[in-house]
């Protein structure tokens, strides 16, 4: 079995373990032979004797043992023994630290249980406060570091635990608060050039000719941030107020000077374009400067602002002149009824609306909006943009069973698809509860495909009022669900449910003023009457319009049907757009979320009808509505935002189909006016 030396010294006989020790000392020392003959206690207590013979071998430890022993041998007095002075030095160097040592592991041994008590007051003072709440330490398990993993780790302590507080937290908070009071000044800035701009100029197109290069040039500087890998921070972010105040100058110096020029044509031969560069010059010369700094935030500052202010003079000398020609066609279609320049009454619910937008602004995370908008990605935006064509769509083929003279076939669908485009990107301007741009419709079906402005009025009276009887049964089953949720306020259920009953009694109203012909019971009183005798004409038009309604009503059933499927069919695929803008900003939704947050977002829309695209409504309620749902409203403002700018898109879209189809229109109107009118008579 095993033998190792320590058993070997443990069971030598005592009377021959000190002869054993020198002779095995004696090999060791000098590498000589060595013969030894001894004796072992076994365990059973039975006596043996052993006999050993060989050579010491020379071990890698020689050269140190025969250093150490010189050592040794040099403290040595002349007899040959060690000075008790000596002894006591050697003992301390080797062993000084050894009885401290021995201490400790016996007091370890010792160790009782320990309570809070037995803790030194400074040291539990630090963990327990003096109403006994205790302090918990949370250790992240990604590298905090990196900002995004940062903020994730913060937001999900937060929301288990508000008041949490530690280094991870200030620095999230304080930049939080950094990006919120610059988004502020941002938004204050615009709001006071704006309000400047209309009482200066005295003219909201001329306003907006100065803001839409401005505008534009503050999207391609956060364009930039990430072409020229400049990110945004805590010194550099200053750059977006000041473009405002800074870039609208020269846009206004453009602006008056092309009135006395008589247009951009003449405005270019002036010397204010060349003032305008000069001047920009000088200021990206001055930034230039800044660039230069060894300071790495004032250096990115300097950076950023000649970007932006260089992405200025480009907008305010190449975009804005083109928006100042004059197109050389009449644009028929912006002179088409019921569009006029808007009041004071539309300015200022438009204000209100960009109020209410500045505000909401002013207390969100914009940060955390921006990573999130960022989240969705090129193909996230295309997939909401084809989820939104496909209910366009939809919608579209729900209008076109209401035009009985019509084939439902793909050619007439294209065709009502454009002027419904065109339509519907009025609608979303012009403050008029989404009926700014139903006029407009029904001029295009006249001029463009010659369906006559009565049947062309009614279907659009029933496309409205079908989609809005599909939205009371959508939003009723968004309500119910709302009633399910513990986290909503009752506040918002309450509001919710006035909406809604005040939208359905308004829609079965004008249903039932259509289907039973209300207007025609109308048009007999007031014909009875002197008053109405001088409005023969707008009754007699009134009355037809109400013939189209009843023969709609009674002969169309099945149509009718249909259209309100399809209708119905239009605000699930509304519901899921939602889903989709979730699931692609990591923070899926199950249908039932995704079914009320749209039925909110839809009943604030109709009640918020006097406000242009229910601007700043739209987004308050998708804040709160988020925030009381998942704790994350910046999340609600994402999805708000992203909604947002697939309106406009639709609404440039729109306006772009209206130029062209404006031409087209207006040719075929001249080639039909006489026969249509003799169909009409």
């Amino acid at each position: 079995e095993p033998f190792t030396f320590a058993d070997l010294i443990a069971t030598l006989h005592p009377d021959d373990r000190p002869r054993v020790l020198a002779a095995i000392d004696s090999a060791i020392r000098d590498g000589a032979d060595y013969d030894v003959e001894y004796r072992v206690v076994l365990p059973s207590g039975e006596l043996r004797w052993l006999h050993a013979r060989g050579r010491a071998a020379q071990t890698a430890d020689d050269g140190g043992a025969r250093r150490l022993a010189a050592a040794l041998d040099s403290l040595a007095s002349g007899d040959g023994g060690m000075s008790e002075e000596t002894l006591g030095e050697l003992e301390r160097v080797w062993l000084g630290t050894l009885p401290g040592r021995l201490d400790a592991l016996g007091a370890a041994l010792e160790a009782d249980t320990v309570t809070l008590d037995d803790l030194p007051e400074a040291l539990r003072a630090r963990y327990l406060s003096a109403d006994g709440r205790a302090r918990v330490e949370i250790v992240p398990q990604d590298d905090l570091r990196d900002p995004a993993a940062r903020r994730r780790f913060v937001d999900a302590i937060r929301t288990v635990a508000p008041e949490a507080a530690g280094a991870p937290v200030t620095i999230t908070e304080a930049g939080r608060a950094v990006v919120r009071a610059f988004g502020e000044a941002a938004a204050y800035a615009l709001a006071l050039i704006v309000v400047l701009l209309v009482v200066r100029l005295r003219s909201l197109r001329d306003s907006m000719m100065v803001l839409a290069p401005l505008m534009l040039a503050a999207l391609l500087t956060v364009g930039a941030t990430v072409a020229f890998g400049v990110p945004f921070n805590f010194a550099n972010v200053v750059v977006l107020p000041l473009l405002f105040g800074l870039g609208v100058a020269s846009g206004i110096h453009m602006v008056v000077r092309a009135r006395h020029a008589g247009g951009a044509a003449g405005l270019m031969a002036t010397s204010t374009p060349r003032a305008v560069l000069f001047s920009a010059l000088t200021t990206i010369g001055s930034f230039c400067a800044l660039a230069l700094s060894s300071h790495r935030g004032t250096s990115s500052m300097g950076v950023l602002l000649t970007i932006a202010i260089t992405l200025t003079m480009a907008c305010t000398l190449v975009v804005l002149p083109a928006l100042l020609t004059r197109p050389s066609r009449p644009a028929a279609i912006l002179r088409l009824p019921g569009l006029r320049m808007p009041g004071l009454g539309r300015l200022l619910t438009l204000f209100a609306g960009i109020g209410l937008l500045a505000y909401i602004a002013s207390w969100i995370d914009l940060t955390e909006v921006w990573n999130r908008l960022l989240d969705l990605g090129t193909w996230g935006a295309l997939a909401v943009c084809a989820v939104y064509f496909t209910a366009f769509l939809v919608d579209t083929a729900s209008w076109q069973l209401m035009l009985p003279s019509v084939r439902l076939d793909a050619p007439w669908l294209y065709r009502l698809w454009k002027v419904r485009m065109v339509g519907e990107a009025l609608n979303l301007v012009v403050p008029v509860g989404s009926l700014g741009g139903e006029p407009v419709k029904a001029v295009l079906l006249k001029r463009a495909h010659a369906i006559g402005y009565r049947e062309g009025a009614a279907s659009l009276f029933i496309a409205k009022t079908v989609n809005l009887l599909a939205l009371v049964a959508f939003s009723a089953v968004g309500l119910a669900l709302m009633l399910q949720v513990e986290a909503l306020p009752g506040a918002y259920v309450l509001a919710a449910a006035a909406g809604l009953a005040a939208l359905g009694f308004g829609i079965i109203g004008f249903y039932a003023v259509q289907r039973w012909g209300a207007a025609s019971y109308l048009v007999r009183r007031l014909a009875a009457w002197r008053f109405g005798r001088r409005l023969g004409g707008l009754l007699e038009h009134l009355h037809e319009v109400d013939d189209h309604f009843e023969r709609f009503y009674a002969r169309q059933p099945a149509r009718f049907a249909a259209a309100l499927a399809l209708a119905l069919a239009n605000w699930l695929i509304g519901m899921g757009e939602i889903v989709v803008i979730m699931w692609f900003l990591g923070a899926p939704v199950t249908l039932a979320e995704a079914w009320l947050i749209e039925t909110v977002a839809q009943l604030v829309r109709v009640g918020t009808f006097f406000i242009p695209a229910s601007l700043g409504a739209t987004e308050v309620a998708m804040v709160l509505l988020y925030d009381a749902l998942v704790g994350r409203p910046s999340l609600g403002f994402a999805v708000a935002l992203i909604r947002r700018g697939r309106e406009l898109l639709w609404i440039a879209w729109g306006l772009w189909l209206g130029w062209l189809e404006a031409p087209g229109a207006m040719a075929a109107a001249q080639a039909s006016t006489v026969t249509s009118d003799i169909k009409e008579r």
